[in-house]
């Protein structure tokens, strides 16, 4: 829902989500100000009765924001653990074939690299887009044949064969998961939910009879730290985009260091 969010730097849209949340907040607090100073005069009981169903909305909602923000949280800790288990698994899958014969050693090990590269320089540009790389592998395909088609000549040999196996099926495994992550997100219907429990809450704010600066101050301050909670969970909801994101790091210093 909020997809322009990853499109400016964070400081700025948490600003933006900040100060626009104030500005409508504050509006109708002075549209609706004489109505509801009418509405105090002919019923003095109008401030408990709001305060105390505001405290009991802002509850549910308050766990509801913080439900959220926790699920955003988590899904970013779980995505950022898939690219990490999968680029240790690749960085095994190259020790393991380092210790085979030529000329299957320096095939797998090209075959790693290229495959690597285009983690970079493929996958990650879609994700960050929000689109979900090919699933498909070339590089990983010629792997498993030429893995298939070694004939070990020695006990070791083999061993180590069915351990660059095991590591190659773990990559494959780890890469279905990682795009399957590209679609990670939290649904619109939950957002419209989110969204219109705000709103409740500025409304119930407004509609509180009190000096009008004190008004202004607490209204503005309420609707600021809603506008910028909100404006966190939207920014961590898709893991590979925007600033606050799951870079290629650890791809990048593999192939520095290892490859």
């Amino acid at each position: 829902m909020f997809d322009f969010v990853y499109d400016y730097p964070t400081w700025l849209m948490m600003l933006v989500f900040g100060v626009v949340s104030v500005v409508v907040t504050v509006g109708l607090l002075f549209i609706a100000r004489p109505t509801v100073h009418k509405w105090n005069t002919d019923e003095p009981r109008t401030n408990e009765m709001i305060g105390f169903f505001m405290s009991a909305f802002s509850m549910i909602y308050g766990l509801l924001l913080g439900l959220l923000a926790v699920a955003a949280y988590t899904n970013f800790s779980v995505v950022s653990e898939v690219t990490t288990k999968e680029s240790a698994r690749i960085a095994a899958l190259y020790r393991d074939v380092s210790q085979l014969p030529e000329p299957v050693r320096t095939e797998l090990q090209d075959y790693l690299r290229v495959y690597t590269k285009q983690i970079i320089t493929i996958d990650w540009p879609a994700q960050q887009q929000g689109e979900a790389p090919n699933l498909y592998s070339l590089q990983l395909d010629n792997m498993f044949a030429t893995i298939a088609q070694f004939e070990p000549a020695t006990a070791s040999q083999e061993i180590i064969m069915a351990e660059a196996f095991a590591q190659l099926n773990a990559v494959a495994e780890h890469r279905r998961e990682r795009i399957a992550a590209s679609g990670t997100a939290i649904p619109n219907l939950l957002w419209i939910v989110v969204l219109l429990g705000a709103t409740v809450n500025i409304l119930l704010l407004v509609l509180l009879e009190m000096k009008l600066w004190v008004h202004v101050v607490l209204a503005a301050l309420v609707a600021s730290y809603f506008g910028i909670v909100i404006f966190f969970v939207a920014a961590m909801d898709k893991p590979f985009q925007g600033e606050v994101s799951i870079d290629s790091l650890a791809y990048q210093t593999l192939i520095d260091t290892s490859m």
